[in-house]
């Protein structure tokens, strides 16, 4: 009596590894593409609301914070300081009459929230830059 012998050969199990391994590769590579918007959205967000709050101070002061810093905004303005999601803080420069708030981006900069000529702030690469410029 013989047995038919049962299972996989090797080259088929090497051929569905392989498969698994390409698959496996493709949707982290999706993954942390969609985490890297995420985390730009957020950065996005955060420069609207402390944009809010130097102009809730323009208008109670007659003048932007010129603290690089922005801790005259809290609690009067702004409840808390929003951190960038990677650990950092925004970069804030301002005068009396005109201010500038950036972070830089990891993914694309989407349409309308690009980099400003008129707006600099040191340690912040322009072609990757989310800034929001303020004043008369």
């Amino acid at each position: 009596m013989r047995l038919k012998n049962r299972g996989f050969t090797l080259l088929e199990l090497l051929v569905v590894i392989a498969i698994i391994g390409v698959l496996a590769t493709i949707i982290l590579a999706s993954l942390a593409t969609a985490k890297a918007r995420s985390r730009d959205t957020r950065r996005i967000a955060d420069l609207k609301q402390l944009q809010q709050g130097v102009e809730n101070y323009f208008e109670n002061n007659g003048t932007y914070p010129i603290t690089s810093d922005l801790t005259s905004l809290y609690p009067t303005y702004l409840a808390s300081a929003p951190k960038d999601p990677s650990g950092g803080n925004y970069a804030y420069a301002g005068t009396v009459t005109t201010y500038c708030i950036g972070t830089n981006l990891e993914a694309s900069v989407p349409a309308g929230v690009g980099p400003s000529s008129s707006c600099t702030i040191s340690g912040f690469d322009a072609s990757k830059g989310a800034y929001k410029v303020g004043g008369p």
